[in-house]
């Protein structure tokens, strides 16, 4: 019986050990919203920033959505898009429905309206629209986020 109650605290405290070192992983419970990671102010912050010349109109890319996802501005008005998650975002003009924005872009893309590079959580890329129309985009990273910018002439 001596033999048997050791043999149980010994197994006891074992598992007590076993899960003490184990790593932990805490999944997201749904309705709580991970905090965005401050971007570090690196080079290419800095340069994009002194390149903006303003803008007139906010995308938010959350992850789940651009938010707003259907908008409509003014012929030669900027959209700065900003990814508001922890995945990667990659705007590039569609044509679902339509055409591409026209141009081609000389980094990368079939399109003008191409950022043509990741944007990171945290960062942006802006984007002036200077041909009237309906433009849809998606998000490169994960086709299945889409939306749409419709441009009217001043």
């Amino acid at each position: 019986m001596l033999a048997g109650l050791a043999f149980v605290i010994v197994v006891v405290v074992g598992v007590y050990l076993i899960g003490r070192q184990a790593p932990r992983v805490e999944t997201p419970q749904a309705g709580i919203k991970q905090e965005i990671p401050q971007p570090e102010y690196t080079p290419g912050i800095a340069a994009a920033l002194e390149k903006s010349t303003g803008f007139q109109h906010l995308v938010s890319y959350t992850g789940e959505a651009f938010e707003p996802n259907n908008l409509a501005i003014k012929k030669g008005e900027t959209v700065r898009f900003v990814n508001n998650s922890l995945d990667l975002l990659w705007v590039a003009s569609t044509g679902d429905g339509g055409h591409v924005y026209p141009g081609q872009s000389p980094d990368c893309g079939q399109s003008d309206f191409d950022s043509c590079v990741l944007v990171r959580s945290g960062t942006f890329w802006e984007f002036t629209f200077d041909i009237s129309g309906t433009w849809t985009y998606k998000n490169n990273a994960n086709v299945s986020r889409a939306g749409a910018i419709t441009v009217s002439v001043p």
